[in-house]
């Protein structure tokens, strides 16, 4: 870049300054040599060099003055504006352009709180809408402030009247101011509550549906006797309810109520209950009762010859067996009046029927012998020679046993009478073993059984 402006027509070399070689700014004239120097870039030169020398002929001695008919020309030169680039059609002369820049809307200029660079036209804008040192007011809470504390996330986080929302995402929270939390909990449906009763855990919009079905602790009757209770206690109170209905446990098909269970009523007329038979043992149910003791085995029934009550099942064996009006006839066949006999009257019978056996009337003297009653006579006529041996053979015995028993008694006697005289003649201290020498062996233990 040789020149500081841009001119429509490009300067000619005699108005440039030889040292930054740009349009001469603030001339200044020498004496020495005519030359023309810019203000600035001369006395940079003589600082740089330390002394005072002219930077075209090295001249130490010389003068130089501003050169104001040079600067006047200078400042005629035609210049487009400097914010061409930025889109500024403007053109102008170097000496107007500085007033035009001072007013160009293309130029940028400092913004006066956030000192950024910001092109003229959009200060306002920038000043209003975009400057974080704006001042502006929260559009929640309303606190002025600067934009960018406003704006900012701190600010948002201890806002009180910023919308944050229910916590719990409730439907009727979306726009909960956070001053509003404390008080938005106390209603917000999706807050977790404690019931009062059961001390459960649960959202606040269950509570009600919880209070009226779900609670252990609420009041509710019980829907059999209307007796009033919580939920713990009549529940398993139901299930005991007298006047809770029941099937019947035999499957009757009536209408039925628990006390008529407990007490037993009900199994007294239930047609399905199950019984047993107190005669035959069989099991049954109440409605065949009536049927089975028509049936029963067991059943008495009276029999048809002496009108004795018999169980059922025994009548043939007693009739057969036992009953003694049964006509079973003489068991002999002894003759057509004995087949009418009852069997009561077959002991009797046996004493004079002609057909049963009988044992000789010497059987006890070793006639072994049995004839039937009607030959009884007979035997004895024909065996009397026998009888009369045997008779007299048993008489010899008796007599021989007779005379052993009669010495016997007569030896007992004796040992009887020396007994006595030894008792009488001792005094009460007796010596056992003196005595026992004296006396028999049998005489002895009868005097020790005394």
């Amino acid at each position: 870049k040789k020149m500081e402006y841009d001119f429509v027509r490009d300067p000619d070399q005699e108005y440039l300054c030889p040292i930054c070689d740009c349009v001469l700014r603030s001339p200044h004239l020498t004496d020495c040599c005519g030359q023309h120097f810019c203000e600035k870039c001369l006395n940079d030169w003589f600082w740089q060099k330390g002394r005072a020398i002219c930077p075209h002929c090295r001249n130490t001695r010389f003068n130089h003055i501003r050169y104001l008919p040079l600067k006047r020309k200078i400042d005629g030169f035609r210049v487009f504006c400097s914010n061409k680039g930025q889109g500024c059609q403007v053109v102008s002369t170097v000496g107007e352009l500085s007033s035009h820049l001072g007013e160009c809307p293309y130029s940028r200029v400092p913004c006066d709180k956030c000192r950024r660079s910001i092109m003229r036209q959009y200060l306002d804008i920038h000043r209003l809408h975009e400057c974080p040192k704006r001042v502006m007011n929260c559009v929640y809470c309303g606190v002025a402030g600067e934009h960018a504390v406003i704006a900012s996330e701190q600010h948002q986080a201890r806002c009180p009247d910023y919308p944050v929302g229910c916590p719990r995402k409730c439907e009727s929270g979306q726009e909960v101011k956070r001053k509003d939390l404390k008080s938005h909990a106390d209603v917000c449906p999706l807050e977790p509550v404690r019931c009062k009763d059961c001390k459960c855990n649960l959202l606040r919009v269950e509570l009600g549906h919880h209070a009226k079905n779900q609670c252990e602790f609420r009041l509710i009757h019980c829907p059999h006797c209307n007796r009033q209770g919580t939920y713990k206690a009549i529940t398993p109170h139901t299930k005991i309810c007298d006047e809770a209905p029941v099937e019947c446990p035999n499957k009757c098909g009536q209408d039925l109520k628990r006390k008529q269970l407990v007490y037993g009523t009900h199994s007294e007329v239930c047609p399905l209950q199950p019984l047993t038979c107190a005669k035959c043992m069989a099991d049954l149910v109440r409605k065949e009762l009536v049927s089975h003791n028509q049936s029963c085995p067991k059943r008495i029934v009276p029999c048809g010859y002496c009108h004795q009550g018999i169980p059922y099942d025994e009548l043939q064996v007693h009739v057969k067996e036992v009953c003694g009006e049964y006509p079973v006839g003489c068991p002999k066949k002894c003759n057509k009046d004995a087949e009418q006999l009852k069997r009561k009257d077959l002991m009797k019978h046996a004493e004079i029927c002609p057909l049963e056996p009988v044992q000789c009337p010497y059987y006890k003297v070793g006639c072994d012998t049995e004839v039937i009653r009607k030959e009884l006579s007979s035997h004895m006529e024909s065996y009397t020679t026998q009888h009369l041996a045997k008779v007299t053979e048993a008489h010899e015995k008796q007599s021989i046993m007779l005379k052993k028993q009669r010495e016997e008694n007569a030896k007992l006697r004796v040992d009887h009478d020396t007994t006595t005289a030894i008792m009488n003649s001792l005094s009460f201290e007796v010596n056992w073993p003196s005595v026992k020498e004296k006396l028999s062996k049998q005489s002895y233990r009868c005097l020790k059984t005394i």
